[in-house]
């Protein structure tokens, strides 16, 4: 940059050469150092692109990376509440104690303990509402899936309605049948 500014200082100072279309002639150090001038803007231009792509790449497996270590830390603390603590101890969780979070990061705490499909249908909003162009992906999907599982119990044998049992009585299932003499050997 230097180098073509002193360059372009020079053919000013000797004064300016035009052609016949009226435009200015440079020299040829000058013309080499103005292409390499772009060629390394060209460059600089791609490898930027890259390290933006590079970074957001980056935030987002780190995006991924809180978020399972938050779900495993809730997984671990919704195991040891239901584990070891009874209903007289105070609750203290590993976030609120700072265990598993990564600097910087805040604790959110949740309200009171959900079950497994309090959860799976917690985090399958959370998927919808991350990528809302999934939402009419996902409604077909489980609209498929329970139409599998209402076909596959359709097509499962019923029990016949005349020779079923009351419900509640046992039935007897004999796997090893007694013999029906008993022999005795003497020696």
């Amino acid at each position: 940059m230097e180098k073509l500014d002193t360059l372009k200082a020079e053919r000013e100072a000797e004064g300016f050469t035009y052609n016949e279309d009226g435009e200015t002639i440079i020299s040829e150090s000058e013309f080499l150092e103005i292409k390499n001038l772009k060629t390394f803007k060209q460059n600089y231009r791609l490898h930027h692109e890259d390290l933006k792509a590079l970074k957001a790449e980056i935030q987002y497996c780190q995006k991924l990376v809180d978020q399972c270590r938050h779900k495993l830390v809730k997984e671990f603390d919704n195991w040891y509440s239901e584990s070891f603590v009874t209903a007289e101890d105070p609750v203290q969780t590993a976030q609120q104690a700072g265990f598993g979070q990564r600097q910087g990061t805040s604790y959110n705490p949740n309200v009171g303990l959900e079950d497994e499909g309090e959860k799976v249908e917690r985090l399958h909003e959370q998927l919808l509402m991350d990528d809302p162009d999934s939402v009419a992906f996902q409604k077909a999907r489980m609209r498929t899936d329970r139409r599998k599982v209402f076909d596959r119990a359709l097509s499962q044998t019923q029990p016949d309605q005349n020779t079923s049992k009351k419900p509640g009585t046992p039935t007897k299932i004999m796997s090893n049948k007694p013999p029906n003499k008993m022999e005795i050997q003497i020696r």
